[in-house]
Parts: C-alpha cells; sequence; structure tokens
C-alpha cells in the first residue's frame, strides 16, 4: 500500500484500518501523524455535538417567535472570505461568525471545490518530480516565484478544472504536505477560502491568474500559500 491509498482510506473512515493499511502506518512517518490528527479532530467532532438538552427547550421553541438568524455556519463547501494579509482566523466548525465577512455557499464547479475534488479523487495520479524547468516557467508566467527551502517541490504536469487549463505542483514539508493548482489567464479577484470532503482549497490571485492551495488544514494552506512569492 502507498501513502495516497491510505491517506484516501484514512479519510474516509479514521476509525477502520485494513491489515495491509496498519502495517503501512507502522512504517510510515507522515501517514501515522495524518491518523493521530484525524482521530483527535474526529475526537473533537464528537465531544462539540454532546451539547446537554436545556430545560423546556421544546415551549420556547414552540411558542417565543423568533426571526430567522444570519449565518452561523458554513455549509459542507463553503468560502471563508478574509484579508489574509491582516491575519484570518478559521475554526475546525467554520464558525462564520468570527469572520470580519459573511460565509456563503459555493458550487461545485467552482475553482477551488474543482480543485479539492482533483486531489480526492486522485485524478492527479501519483506525484512524480517531473520537468522543473516547465514548472519555472509556469511559475515565471504568474510573476511568482518559489521558496523551496524547507519543502520538496514536485511538478505532477498538466491538469484539468472545468474549463481551465492548469499546472499541478505537489509540496511536502515538515508542515505537512499540499497540492497547489496554478490557473493562468483565469480572473481571480482576491483570496478565498473553500472547505470540502475535509479538505481546504486557499485560492490566491496572482500577475495573469492564480494558484490554489489544496491541503488538509488551514494552518497547512497558509504555511505552503506563503512559499510563493510575487516577482
Amino acid at each position: 500500500m502507498n501513502c495516497l491509498t491510505c491517506r484516501r482510506l484514512l479519510l474516509i473512515s479514521p476509525r477502520a484500518q485494513t491489515a495491509e493499511q496498519r502495517t503501512h502506518l507502522a512504517e510510515c512517518k507522515a501517514c501515522k501523524r495524518l491518523m493521530a490528527d484525524l482521530a483527535d479532530l474526529d475526537w473533537q467532532i464528537e465531544e462539540a455535538a454532546l451539547v446537554p438538552v436545556p430545560e423546556a427547550i421544546v415551549h420556547r421553541v414552540l411558542l417565543t417567535p423568533r426571526a430567522r438568524p444570519p449565518w452561523k455556519y458554513a455549509a459542507a463547501a463553503a468560502v471563508l472570505l478574509a484579508a489574509l494579509g491582516s491575519g484570518w482566523f478559521v475554526s475546525q466548525a467554520f464558525d462564520a461568525t468570527s469572520l470580519a465577512k459573511p460565509a456563503e455557499a459555493v458550487g461545485p464547479s467552482h475553482p477551488a471545490v474543482a480543485a479539492i475534488s482533483l486531489v480526492v479523487d486522485d485524478r492527479a495520479g501519483l506525484a512524480r518530480e517531473g520537468d522543473t524547468a516547465e514548472m519555472d516557467q509556469q511559475l515565471k508566467q504568474l510573476g511568482l516565484t518559489l521558496d523551496s527551502r524547507d519543502v520538496q517541490a514536485h511538478y505532477a504536469g498538466k491538469c484539468q478544472l472545468p474549463g481551465i487549463e492548469c499546472d499541478l505542483i505537489v509540496l511536502e514539508g515538515a508542515d505537512g504536505r499540499a497540492n497547489v493548482v496554478l490557473v493562468s489567464d483565469y480572473p481571480i479577484a482576491g483570496q478565498v477560502l473553500v472547505a470540502d470532503r475535509r479538505m481546504i482549497a486557499l485560492v490566491n490571485p496572482a500577475k495573469s491568474g492564480g494558484y490554489i492551495v489544496v491541503a488538509d488544514s488551514p494552518k497547512v494552506a497558509k504555511r505552503m500559500q506563503k512559499l510563493f512569492r510575487r516577482g
């Protein structure tokens, strides 16, 4: 079993493991660390759901008319808008009340959602080190440079989002792993954070298009995003 298959199985069901998967986890520190993070997240979600029911809640709900409150939590695929330059915060429950701007639903055709599907569904294939010169050329076209001192960068070749041609870069470092989708000649006005299928996609504008960082947490996505610099 390879890392990609093991991680996909962990994301599908973190508590259920096959014998082959357990053998891989015993040998791979990165997958074992992901398993621990998922187990912790699963536990936190379970704890958050154990909310005591207030007394007389039925009478309060039925007898007290209330206006419908604004969005409090984002949907499964939600876009969280914030200015990352001045700092941003996303809780594991994606509490939109803590953000400067409200959350709103996005459809499956949104580039960030499509980028997550590209990674999760493994249409990009296993990462193999490709033509570094081609990677540098695509970054240059976007007006970007990559600080790869603390990560290993693999150019995985061309990819396809709905109606958009793109290039895929895989970054691996001590902080985790991220897939970066480069999109040229596609208008991206500002930074957008999307959560879908237990993954995070951070959309960033560039000189002539933009790039989408896909990771398993906002923390990893933000750290990987900082490796890309304009100029």
